[in-house]
């Protein structure tokens, strides 16, 4: 994936935070107290929040598994 398409990537992620909480704030002016309404704006909070943190966490994730198979190839 080139810079645009991270770039791109990083502000749909941060429009569809935006979109999660404003509907999470209109519901809490509306005075709705029921949980199964802030369903589907959390979700979209938790994805967009997994769409940003994607490549780091998978550079973690690489990082790890690197580390230990030079490990595995440094003992044998």
């Amino acid at each position: 994936m080139n810079l645009n398409e991270k770039t791109i990537t990083k502000l749909v992620g941060i429009f569809i935070i935006m979109l999660g909480l404003s509907i999470m704030s209109f519901y809490g002016k509306s005075g709705y107290k029921s949980f199964g309404l802030y369903v589907i704006p959390i979700v979209f909070i938790i994805v967009s929040v997994s769409i940003i943190f994607k490549e780091n966490i998978s550079s973690w994730v690489d990082g790890k598994k690197r580390i230990k198979s030079e490990r595995w190839m440094s003992k044998h």
